[in-house]
């Protein structure tokens, strides 16, 4: 199948149309007014913005995900900050019958559904580079960057980057994945022009791969010190010593790299297309006492956030391990 001919049928499938498009940019708005009636009695808080791949126009068709940033004065303390953002949150949420919960990430934040999307209300503070006093201020800075930064034509060519991620099952900076963000994929987009070019530039990467948009240094020794053993380094444009692909796990990064080879050599719809593998636990049983081997069960008690969640199974996953290792 030619190239042209498998992009133009996944875009058909992941490019939102204009009339999704405004029906999200019309609830962004509604929240966004949601949310400035129910900031009004809370001290510091100088504007409510959207961000994310919706405001950068480059989410695609079923991640549809409206982020809200309420943005705090600087002077505001960071307990106090936290506080206000949990009860707006669930206030907005509430007022347009959605479902709030309250998740975490640098520090809390609220999400919910409203008209069956995905919405997050979360605090920033409003400061200037590098001035960062929490992970999500350089949030609006990302959105500013992409949005001056990339031609409309190649947003696109994000959306099929993003897709194909998603259907190679690496694309999120979540603890559960640790793959690629939005904000890396539309980083690697800038950085080579177009799908194509990506595509092939991933398919011959070899680990470690630097990527510096801005240059903001001058050689290669320099981002290896600043972020050692570190298989994908790239350079945050707006903040310079913050690797966007920090979370990305060398298996992940490797997944990537195979399925980009695979698609050059033989371009097809497959590789936009997730494919849930049918396991059968009757025959996943038989096979696993063949080969003696001892699962460990995880029983959850209550609901948790799902990076906290993952984020102790990992811990367990590497005491366990340690402990065989060191038991041989």
């Amino acid at each position: 199948m030619i190239i042209d001919d498998v992009l133009d049928e996944a875009l058909r499938l992941y490019k939102p149309s204009q009339e999704e498009e405004r029906y999200l940019m019309d609830l962004a708005n509604t929240i966004i007014h949601q949310a400035k009636e129910c900031s009004i009695n809370y001290n510091g808080i100088l504007k409510i913005t959207l961000e994310g791949s919706l405001a950068k126009k480059t989410w695609i068709r079923g991640r549809e995900e409206v982020d809200i940033f309420i943005h705090h004065d600087s002077k505001i303390l960071r307990e106090e900050m936290e506080k206000q953002i949990i009860e707006i949150g669930f206030k907005i949420l509430k007022e347009l019958d959605g479902r709030p919960r309250l998740m975490y990430a640098d520090h809390p934040y609220v999400e919910g559904r409203i008209r069956n999307v995905v919405v997050n209300i979360v605090a920033c503070y409003d400061v200037t580079p590098p001035n960062w006093l929490s992970a999500t201020d350089r949030t609006p800075y990302h959105t500013k960057y992409i949005i001056e930064k990339m031609k409309p034509e190649v947003r696109d060519h994000v959306r099929l980057m993003k897709a194909f991620m998603a259907a190679c099952r690496v694309y999120g900076a979540e603890i559960k994945v640790r793959g690629f963000s939005g904000y890396l994929a539309e980083l690697l987009l800038l950085n080579y022009g177009d799908f194509n070019n990506t595509i092939r530039a991933i398919s011959k990467w070899k680990p470690p791969i630097v990527i510096d948009i801005e240059r903001h240094y001058d050689s290669v020794d320099e981002l290896f010190k600043l972020f050692p053993n570190q298989p994908l380094i790239v350079v945050d444009p707006v903040d310079k010593y913050r690797n966007v692909a920090s979370a990305v796990s060398e298996k992940r990064l490797c997944e990537l790299i195979l399925a980009s080879k695979l698609f050059c050599e033989s371009p097809s719809i497959k590789f936009f297309k997730p494919k849930t593998p049918a396991v059968k636990i009757s025959k996943f049983r038989r096979k696993m006492l063949r080969r003696r081997f001892v699962g460990i069960v995880f029983r959850i008690s209550k609901w948790k956030p799902p990076d906290v969640l993952w984020g102790e199974l990992r811990k367990s996953e590497e005491a366990v391990k340690k402990t065989l290792e060191r038991l041989g």
